[in-house]
C-alpha cells in the first residue's frame, strides 16, 4: 500500500506533499503514482469519497426511475433534469458544479457525471440558453444568410422609421 505515515518518515512527508500537489504535478508524475496504487486521499478522506460515490448512485436510481416511468431518455428532457431531482439531490449536484467549476473533481468523477447527464455542469438556465441558440440556428439555416434582404422586406412593412439610423 501507499498509505505512509506522515510522521513516520521522510518519506511520509513527501508523498503527503504529492496528494496536496496533485494538481500541480504533471501528467507524467500523476501517471506513474497511478501505476503503483497510489492512494491520492487519507482514510479520512477516503469516507468522503465513498459518500461521494453513494451519493451519484443515489442520482442515478432517482433519474433512472423516472426514466423509465416516461420511456424517454434523460438528455430529451434538457430542461427538466434538475426538477427531477430530491430537494438534497439537487443540493448535492449544484455543490458538484461549483466543484467542477473550481477544478476539485477528479477525472473519474467527471466521468462519472457526464454519463449521469450530458451537461449536467450546466444549470437549467444555461441548458435554456443553448436550446434557445440551436433553435436560432436551425432559423438561420432554413431562412439563409441574407440579412441585408430581410432588413430591406422589414422596412417595406410600415416599419422604415426604426431603420433610419441602421447602415446596410
Amino acid at each position: 500500500h501507499t498509505l505512509v505515515p506522515k510522521r513516520s518518515s521522510s518519506l511520509g512527508v513527501w508523498v503527503d506533499k504529492q496528494r496536496q500537489r496533485k494538481d500541480r504535478l504533471n501528467k507524467e508524475r500523476i501517471r506513474l503514482l497511478n501505476e503503483i496504487g497510489f492512494c491520492w486521499t487519507v482514510p479520512h478522506e477516503q469516507a468522503k469519497c465513498v459518500a461521494w460515490w453513494n451519493r451519484l448512485r443515489d442520482v442515478q436510481q432517482t433519474l433512472i426511475r423516472h426514466q423509465e416511468q416516461q420511456e424517454q431518455p434523460l438528455d430529451s428532457q434538457p430542461l427538466s433534469f434538475d426538477a427531477l431531482l430530491t430537494p438534497s439531490q439537487l443540493v448535492w449536484l449544484r455543490r458538484q458544479r461549483v466543484n467542477y467549476e473550481e477544478s476539485k473533481l477528479d477525472q473519474r468523477q467527471i466521468d462519472a457525471l457526464n454519463e449521469l447527464h450530458p451537461g449536467w455542469w450546466k444549470t437549467a438556465r444555461e441548458r435554456q440558453w443553448d436550446l434557445q441558440y440551436q433553435e436560432l440556428q436551425k432559423y438561420k439555416q432554413k431562412h439563409g444568410e441574407n440579412q441585408k434582404e430581410v432588413l430591406i422586406q422589414y422596412s417595406f412593412k410600415g416599419h422604415h422609421s426604426r431603420l433610419t439610423n441602421l447602415r446596410i
